[in-house]
């Protein structure tokens, strides 16, 4: 490592640590604001220490083979609305140096583990279906797993054991199937307790 580079942090998963992948940026350049142009024309100065969780952030980063010294000069576009990317930028700062959330099964059902949020994930993702949604997506096109799994983990928290009835409600949807012809599938699908 360079004397320019840096670790993020040291972190503990499980109780065994975890060294974040080195970074080209100073403690001072970490602390260094780039500019965000959202898709609806907003614009959010976010902290290098936040963008660093944004594979696309650093993946331009090295495509474009850019130098710190370019920090002031650097404008990131990103396709999210501003409402939701000031959500991401929230979720990124209380993230700083924290790993992803690990994925596993249970090796008994083979089913996946539910990730277990800590009491401000809670509250974070005490919003509706369709913010939940934004955020996912924001978080995709971002590439910030730590949302991306959250988010999806939140979003199965909120249809899990609803009927089709209550997800209908949930997300606006309109009921297209007359009573004949959901008669009709409650019959064929009587084997999956429908």
């Amino acid at each position: 490592m360079s004397d320019n580079e840096q670790t993020v942090s040291d972190t503990e998963v499980n109780g065994e640590a975890v060294e974040k992948q080195p970074t080209p940026f100073t403690d001072e350049q970490m602390q260094m604001e780039i500019k965000c142009k959202t898709s609806d024309g907003g614009v959010i100065n976010v902290r290098v220490s936040h963008l660093l969780q944004s594979s696309v952030f650093m993946n331009m980063w090295k495509d474009l083979d850019m130098s710190p010294k370019d920090l002031e000069e650097f404008e990131f576009k990103v396709s999210v609305e501003t409402n939701v990317f000031s959500k991401v930028v929230e979720w990124m700062g209380e993230h700083i140096g924290k790993p992803d959330p690990k994925i596993e099964d249970d090796p008994a059902t083979r089913q996946r583990k539910p990730l277990t949020f800590s009491e401000y994930e809670t509250d974070f993702f005490k919003v509706g279906a369709d913010d939940i949604a934004g955020l996912i997506k924001a978080a995709n096109y971002l590439d910030i797993k730590s949302l991306y799994y959250s988010g999806c983990q939140a979003m199965a928290n909120l249809i899990g054991n609803k009927s089709p009835e209550e997800l209908r409600e949930l997300f606006g949807l309109e009921d297209d199937l007359t009573e004949e012809e959901k008669a009709d599938i409650r019959r064929r699908n009587m084997w999956c307790n429908y």
